[in-house]
């Protein structure tokens, strides 16, 4: 075999390589816990949600919210419920939102905008939150 054939057969072996381990790192799914605390060496994980901190609206903060932006910068039917292209880019600007816990007026108006609401209660978060466990 030539030199350059070798060279070649070594840069295409190694972008293979690049590209597989590009695909394998997007496909992992890491799950979002929310109140998460740690036992031992043993990691506890919470289902428990506190009542005072819903509904989540607009001066909320924490860990909740945080999830929620995170949701909603996944959310695909975001980009599906603007109805033209002057809406989607309208929307730009706020997508996707900085997942800093304080729900602020951002995040209430890509919630407004994708789901017609200005408030997340309990039930809704919770299936938000089993929706990004789960993808």
């Amino acid at each position: 075999m030539k030199l350059s054939n070798k060279i070649i057969f070594g840069a295409l072996s190694l972008g293979a390589i690049g590209v597989s381990i590009y695909f394998y790192n997007k496909s992992k799914k890491t799950p979002v816990v929310l109140n998460k605390t740690t036992r031992g060496d043993e990691v506890v994980e919470s289902e428990e949600l506190d009542d005072s901190k819903f509904p989540l609206q607009n001066g909320s903060k924490g860990a909740e919210v945080k999830l929620l932006q995170e949701y909603l910068n996944r959310s695909a039917s975001c980009m599906k419920k603007a109805p033209t292209p002057s809406a989607n880019a309208r929307m730009r600007p706020f997508l996707p939102l900085d997942v800093d816990g304080i729900f602020g007026g951002n995040t209430e108006y890509v919630l407004t905008t994708c789901y017609k609401t200005n408030s997340i209660n309990k039930d809704t978060f919770r299936k938000m939150k089993l929706s990004i466990n789960n993808k």
